[in-house]
């Protein structure tokens, strides 16, 4: 140990805070929803090419996989990621393919 333990009682945290509250989120939420993509192309292929994929997932969505976290991350922080990549083009509201069914046409949850 690099410090004496009454140190460390009185001015080191309990515990780290985790990385996922003090990072951007865009990066994590744009793989969150490309692993939802690719899961739901590999549902449509298993089902001979069914459209209705909506069975696959029920009802998880990449920010509900961030919200079940143990720390999850302030919803506003979510949201100001949605609003990014959809603002940079990197996902739209229009195309399955790169859809955030749980934001509507502002970002907004």
């Amino acid at each position: 140990r690099l410090y004496t333990k009454e140190f460390g009682q009185t001015h080191m945290p309990a515990r780290a805070v985790p990385e996922i509250l003090t990072c951007p989120l865009d990066e994590l939420l744009l793989q969150l929803c490309l692993l939802d993509e690719q899961n739901n192309s590999w549902f449509s292929i298993k089902t001979s090419g069914r459209e209705d994929t909506s069975s696959n997932n029920n009802g998880t969505t990449p920010v509900h996989i961030l919200q079940q976290c143990p720390d999850p991350p302030p919803t506003a922080s979510i949201v100001n990621a949605c609003q990014h990549l959809l603002e940079v083009g990197a996902l739209t509201m229009g195309n399955r393919a790169s859809t955030l069914p749980y934001c509507n046409d502002d970002g907004t949850s």
